[in-house]
């Protein structure tokens, strides 16, 4: 029978990977995993913030990155809604 302050809601993992990689790797006590997320949440926050100033224009290469990133962020998202619902079942 699970503890219920062991139980993890997967959604809650997800939507906090989410918001900022690396969030719901944490919840899920992944800590190490979480933190590597969230300094690469750091890294990648130049770039638009570069753009939004209109340092650097907007390019093939950046806009690839833009859709890795954003395939990164899905997978992780669904990756932390899974090790919450594995949790959940011991």
């Amino acid at each position: 029978m699970n503890n219920k302050s062991k139980v993890k809601k997967p959604w809650l993992a997800a939507l906090l990977n989410l918001i900022l990689m690396g969030a719901g790797y944490i919840y899920v006590n992944k800590v190490f995993v979480g933190v590597l997320f969230i300094i690469a949440e750091g890294f990648t926050f130049l770039p638009g913030f570069l753009l939004s100033a209109e340092i650097i224009e907007l390019n093939e290469n950046l806009a690839l990155l833009s859709v890795a990133l954003l395939m990164i962020r899905l997978a992780i998202t669904y990756d932390a809604y899974t090790i919450a619902k594995q949790m959940n079942r011991f």
